[in-house]
């Protein structure tokens, strides 16, 4: 515990003197494990640490800016506009995370204006950091229907899968329908000799 605090005391030295690794530090220090402070207060201790921090080039505080303004969280008033400020500041400094989100604002026109090449290029850039959520939007899987825009649909409306599966689903129930035809005709022929048959019974009998 006491060597705790004097961690503390010291990241908090370093982070007043203008370290930004510091300052982000003791960001993540109020936001996680602070249990002396109430949530509010903690917030926005963090937020002020992270700004600092974001202010002097730290890209994963950019990026906790990013999603601050984004989210409006960390006593952040929601503003679409400035989280894409940040995270494009991180995501040109090549945080995997800021750059997945930064494709993820031209996709979706999240304090820009839509733009799905720049979408797919960022999210390239994540993805070949090995970011998953990335690799997940290039594969148009787990986004909901605007991931598969640019980086999975071919000419057209629908995209390759779809127009395959519609290919298949054609000719499957296609044959479907055949076989129950071959069926039908069947049972029709075993009818008509079956009643058939009853009725030249009668007739004999009726001879007879």
């Amino acid at each position: 515990m006491a060597d705790d605090k004097e961690n503390l005391k010291n990241i908090t030295l370093l982070a007043e003197q203008g370290d930004a690794q510091a300052q982000f530090d003791l960001a993540e220090y109020y936001l996680y494990e602070c249990e002396e402070e109430d949530k509010e207060t903690k917030e926005a201790k963090a937020c002020e640490w992270f700004m600092k921090a974001a202010e002097q080039g730290h890209a994963e505080a950019q990026y906790e800016i990013g999603d601050a303004y984004n989210l409006g969280i960390l006593g952040m008033e929601k503003d679409e506009a400035k989280a894409f400020v940040w995270y494009k500041k991180s995501a040109e400094q090549g945080f995997a995370d800021a750059q997945n989100e930064l494709g993820d604002c031209y996709n979706l026109g999240t304090g820009t204006e839509i733009d799905e090449a720049k979408a797919a290029e960022w999210w390239q850039k994540a993805a070949d950091q090995g970011n998953e959520d990335a690799k997940k939007r290039l594969a148009g899987e787990a986004y909901g229907s605007d991931s598969s825009s640019t980086a999975t649909q071919s000419s057209g409306s629908g995209g390759i899968g779809t127009k395959k599966f519609n290919i298949i689903g054609a000719v499957v129930l296609g044959a479907l329908g055949f076989i129950f035809g071959i069926i039908g005709a069947v049972i029709g022929a075993a009818g008509g000799w079956f009643l058939g048959g009853i009725v030249a019974k009668k007739f004999f009998a009726n001879k007879n």
